[in-house]
């Protein structure tokens, strides 16, 4: 572990080295361990690729053995485990030792791509980036990146279903007195700390209770939810559950 962009993970470090430095970098976390087959499979793939990318992720190797407190904080149930973290939060994770090419989609879902003399080029798009600030559970500059995407661009669509939901995290529900509110706000709760499925299914609830409430917020907030949570393969499946029991409350 020479590289520059990869370092051993430990809880004495964890603050400093991964969630403080995420907040400029993010840091693929690999929870490994020495008896782990998989694991020796993928971590070659992952120290080519850190290097590979020049810093535009950092590679941090959790030793689930040494490191079980750690482990046990991501509720690792399975190795080789990774995890994703922008400015101090998980935004995505894999399991299992994918290859090569499945990885560089992974991490370009995320927005990263290797620096180098195209990384002007190369920068995520407004939509990306607004995606990923969701996911981190900044979404107060969300709808001024989404400013920036115009009729026509590909991703204009996407973008407006995005803004559509915005209103879920600035709208004051303090004293409703609909049924509808408590699990509306519990879902925004829930999508601030980073659990977006269970803020959908909250949303859902808020949606069984009262599909009309405030224009169809809640329905609003989960559609602009599938935008963040449909990145991956899971996520998909997610979604593609969650769109069907919506169907069943609207039609």
């Amino acid at each position: 572990m020479a590289d520059q962009h990869v370092f051993e993970v430990t809880v004495t470090n964890f603050e400093a080295d991964v969630v403080l430095r995420s907040s400029k970098t993010p840091i693929l976390l690999d929870f490994w361990a020495d008896w782990c087959g998989p694991c020796k499979t993928l971590a070659p793939v992952l120290e080519k690729l850190a290097e590979e990318y020049g810093g535009s992720f950092l590679l941090g190797k959790v030793d689930t053995e040494a490191q079980r407190e750690l482990a046990h904080a991501f509720q690792v149930q399975g190795i080789p485990f990774c995890v994703l973290l922008a400015d101090g939060r998980p935004i995505d994770g894999f399991q299992g030792a994918l290859p090569e090419p499945e990885v560089r989609r992974f991490l370009e879902r995320a927005g990263i791509r290797p620096a180098g003399p195209s990384a002007e080029e190369a920068e995520p798009s407004s939509f990306d980036r607004a995606c990923a600030a969701l996911r981190s559970g900044n979404w107060q500059p969300v709808s001024a990146m989404l400013d920036a995407i115009e009729e026509g661009d590909p991703d204009f669509g996407r973008a407006a279903r995005l803004r559509a939901g915005l209103e879920v995290f600035s709208v004051d529900m303090a004293g409703d007195e609909s049924a509808a509110a408590a699990p509306a706000a519990a879902g925004r709760d829930l999508f601030l700390q980073g659990n977006v499925a269970e803020a959908v299914e909250s949303w859902i609830e808020s949606l069984g209770v009262d599909r009309a409430w405030r224009d169809g917020l809640a329905r609003r907030a989960a559609v602009m939810a599938f935008e963040v949570l449909g990145v991956n393969d899971a996520g998909q499946e997610l979604v593609r559950e969650f769109r069907g029991r919506m169907a069943t409350l609207l039609y």
